[in-house]
Parts: C-alpha cells; structure tokens; sequence
C-alpha cells in the first residue's frame, strides 16, 4: 500500500500539539538549524501560559544548570501555522547558541540589540519562514489572542471623581465585556452630568 505524501501531511497536522509534540518540534530545529551548537546541558521545552505579547522566553536554572524554554499556549492551537512555532523555537534557540539562557558563553552585550536574532534566524536557512511569521503575526495574532482568551473577571473602570470601581465579568467574549463596558461607561457618564 503507497501512501502519498499529502496524507501523510495531513495525518501529522492531527496529531495533538502537546508537550511531546513541542520536544520533537524542537529537536528537528536543532538538527535542521543548528546543528553546530552544542547541546551542553539539559533543555526542557513545554507550553505555559497564554500571553498577549510574548510567544516564548527562555532561563537557564543555575541550581540545575538546565535550560527552560517556554512557548505561549496558544502555539498549541491547531490553527496556528507550524511555522510560527519553527520559528518562535528558533529564535529561543538563537539566544541558546549567543549564551542566553544557556551555559555557553555569552557572544553579545545584550540579547536583541541590533537585530542580532532575526538576522540569524534567517541566515540560518529560515528566511521564507521568518517573513511568513511576521505577516502571520502582524495580520492574525491580535484577533486570534482575542477569540481564545477570556476577558479579567475584574474590571476596573475610573470614576469622575477619581475613585475606581469594581466590574465583575461572568466570562464571555471580549467583545462582550467591552460592549458592557461601554454601556457602563457611556451610563456613569450620564449619571456624572446629571449630578453637575
């Protein structure tokens, strides 16, 4: 039985983007990208929260002398493009090899200064897949944040009067707790200039 490339694609993009998934992910930007950076000491990679503006962070533990390597949760979606986890953990991997959060030594002052990172992701053969990420993050993220998230079940609004009072959410979409704001802003508005 042959089996075509195309299914064998779609069949990877059903497996489940999980912690696993992300340590495979990372091992074949390593060998694919950065074959020439030692691995020194021990490097664990997982989803952990879900951030606005932020898609992963790297630490190295000095108690352990191990690497951490964090990605947004939202990475895990399935309708976020591969591309912008190859190249999130290659970005992480740049700081890695310049001595950032890993025992190697440190080759620069500071870890962004100069483009240093994006000038290596794509030096290192990820050129295509750095200017897609940018378009994808520049077109979709903000909206893709927005419909994965819940809104603060705490909203804090400024009175007139310079107190600030305490909305609580139920949940919902941002539109709608946005919506809610609006109304009991456009209504605490109202109430302030009849009380003039």
């Amino acid at each position: 039985m042959t089996t075509s490339l195309q299914s064998v694609g779609s069949n990877l993009r059903m497996l489940q983007r999980d912690n696993d998934w992300l340590g495979e992910h990372l091992e074949y930007v390593w060998e694919s990208y950065f074959p020439d950076v030692p691995r020194i000491n021990p490097v664990d990679i997982a989803f952990a929260k879900r951030w606005k503006a932020r898609l992963g962070v790297i630490a190295l533990c000095e108690e352990s002398q191990t690497t951490s390597i964090r990605l947004n949760a939202l990475l895990s979606h399935p309708i976020v493009p591969d591309y912008i986890t190859t190249v999130t953990v290659a970005h992480e991997m740049v700081h890695y090899a310049h001595g950032f959060g890993s025992p190697l030594p440190r080759l620069y002052e500071h870890p962004h200064k100069g483009s240093i990172v994006e000038r290596e992701i794509q030096a290192r053969g990820l050129r295509k897949e750095y200017r897609d990420y940018l378009n994808w993050i520049d077109e979709n993220w903000d909206q893709f944040y927005h419909t994965q998230t819940r809104p603060p079940r705490h909203l804090w609004l400024p009175r007139k009067s310079g107190e600030p009072v305490r909305i609580q959410t139920s949940g919902g979409s941002y539109e709608e707790a946005a919506a809610s704001i609006g109304r009991i802003r456009l209504a605490a508005e109202e109430e302030n200039a009849r009380e003039e």
